[in-house]
């Protein structure tokens, strides 16, 4: 994977999170994020990196 490739994956999930973000801070109840077809994407790695960036959301 080149850089360019690799800056345009992440550029999306940050537009992705901020979108999420956004969405979660203007909804009155909880809102429950599902996620299916995991364990065929185990070994992808902007999974991966979506999923580590899910989770630090979650902790703040």
């Amino acid at each position: 994977m080149d850089s360019y490739q690799s800056d345009a994956e992440e550029y999306e999930l940050v537009e992705l999170f901020q979108s999420l973000s956004m969405l979660c801070s203007e909804m009155t109840k909880q809102v429950v994020l599902m996620i299916d077809e995991v364990d065929s994407a185990t070994n992808n790695q902007v999974f991966l990196d979506f999923l580590a960036q899910l989770r630090g959301y979650y902790l703040n």
